[in-house]
């Protein structure tokens, strides 16, 4: 049974947070967002996706 008095964690990281993004998941880890399993995480207004997509070089 889920309890229904669980609330997500929203992150809201600064854009320099934000560009080490690995760093930044063991910050929140470290505030215990591992242990719902579930966190959402809103990026700064500075961050844009990649436009040539997220395939590796070779």
């Amino acid at each position: 049974m889920i309890s229904s008095n669980l609330e997500i964690p929203v992150f809201y990281p600064t854009y320099n947070e934000f560009k080490d993004f690995s760093a930044f998941i063991s910050s929140i880890e470290e505030r215990g967002a591992h242990k719902i399993g579930l966190a959402k995480i809103v990026p700064p207004k500075e961050w844009t996706a990649r436009k040539m997509g997220y395939k590796q070089k070779q």
